[in-house]
């Protein structure tokens, strides 16, 4: 039998029995989160960890996509829209009938389904870590176009570290001018260009931005469904809420009464224009 991913990690002792106890009682209240986004959040595993123990569970490979050269033929089997949405991209072709993709959740069976209908093969999936598929498709997409920013997308776990360390939940919400301050550091800069520049790629209609009790979820809004695409840190909900109001010309001030604003970015030489309430 298919041995349970929080068993392994205790096996492989990158957990303790209490710890996994302890997690799992967390997951009956966190609404179907996954175990293993929890231990993440709790930064009690680390995400290599964790991705080699989904590897060895699902009795999948586990690929480190920046020591592979990649043939950009194969990447171009599906489009880079589809890649971006289920978050995946072939690596290999085995064979003639057998496409190896590397996945962020390689438990995705829609994804596995959509990615065989294009390419007409047989999908063997394997598990990577999100922000090299992420670089991987954006490195070789068939327009050649890549957004600058878009390289920065595997530095989203820096910046992420750089945030972790910082003061940001040191700001009251009455502390206007910390939070303009805070707005207005290069990191929260980055990763609102990165969010934005993202959801401009995939062809996304919506962006929400969505605070949880210990998070802050991204989801782009992609031919009228929604995809979950970034966990940030709870500590910044409100300079990156800042930085948005910002731009849209908002009171950052006002937290009470609901606010509708607009701005103006250009992307790739081309503007767009975005309404934020």
């Amino acid at each position: 039998m298919q041995k349970r991913l929080g068993d392994l990690l205790v096996e492989h002792t990158l957990i303790t029995e209490s710890e996994l106890q302890a997690a799992l009682k967390s997951q009956k209240t966190s609404k179907k989160k996954r175990l293993g986004k929890i231990l993440l959040e709790s930064e009690q595993v680390t995400k290599d960890d964790l991705l080699q123990m989904l590897a060895l569970q699902l009795e999948i490979p586990f690929l480190d996509l920046e020591a592979m050269d990649i043939d950009p033929a194969v990447v171009r089997l599906f489009p880079e829209k589809l890649a971006l949405r289920h978050m995946c991209v072939p690596v290999k072709r085995k064979g003639k009938k057998k496409l190896i993709v590397a996945m962020a959740d390689p438990l995705n069976l829609q994804a596995i389904d959509d990615v065989a209908q294009i390419t007409k093969l047989d999908i063997k999936p394997a598990v990577a870590d999100r922000s090299q598929i992420e670089y991987a498709i954006r490195a070789y997409n068939s327009e050649g176009d890549v957004l600058e920013i878009s390289r920065t997308l595997p530095e989203l776990d820096a910046l992420f570290k750089i945030v972790k360390t910082a003061g940001y939940e040191e700001a009251s919400e009455d502390n206007v001018n910390d939070l303009e301050i805070q707005s207005q550091q290069a990191p929260i800069v980055k990763i609102v260009n990165i969010i934005i520049n993202e959801a401009v790629r995939e062809g996304a209609t919506d962006i929400h931005i969505e605070p949880q009790g210990e998070s802050l979820i991204v989801r782009d809004r992609i031919d009228g469904l929604l995809y979950e695409k970034h966990h940030l840190p709870k500590k910044i909900q409100r300079p990156v809420v800042s930085r948005i109001k910002i731009m849209a010309d908002m009171d950052i001030a006002e937290k009470r009464m609901p606010q509708d604003g607009k701005f103006r970015i250009s992307i790739a030489s081309r503007n767009f224009d975005l309404r934020v309430s």
